[in-house]
């Protein structure tokens, strides 16, 4: 079994059927061994970009996610402290607790994101 955290754009990708999905990313999401979490950042992250008007996407991440069978990891003290704390020079607050959680709950990342993927430690799915 592998845990998996969906960065926001694959998530978002995910919901909206977006060619970007990657075949290995589709296989490794549907097998029912695996668990696969959407980060409460990542619902903060939409929200705001959404209101900025940064995001066209009005459905709810929370909803939905629930529909794809995705749980929901929320954020912790722990989560904070370790997302602050990395000695890694990115300054994206979203991308930082991404890749803490990635590392405090040993889940494997789904991303595309480079940068994020380029993390200390961080284990991601290709």
């Amino acid at each position: 079994m592998t845990a998996l955290l969906l960065d926001t754009h694959v998530v978002i990708w995910w919901i909206l059927a977006n060619p970007k999905v990657r075949p290995s990313w589709v296989e490794a999401i549907v097998d029912p061994e695996n668990s696969v979490a959407v980060s409460a950042a990542s619902v903060w992250e939409v929200e705001i970009k959404k209101r900025r008007g940064r995001l066209d996407f009005p459905l709810d991440l929370v909803d939905l996610a629930g529909v794809h069978g995705f749980d929901l990891l929320p954020m912790t003290a722990s989560d904070a402290r370790l997302a602050g704390s990395l000695d890694w020079e990115h300054n994206d607050p979203f991308d930082r607790m991404l890749a803490a959680q990635s590392l405090e709950h040993d889940l494997v990342m789904v991303t595309d994101d480079a940068a994020l993927a380029a993390a200390p430690g961080i284990r991601r799915l290709s």
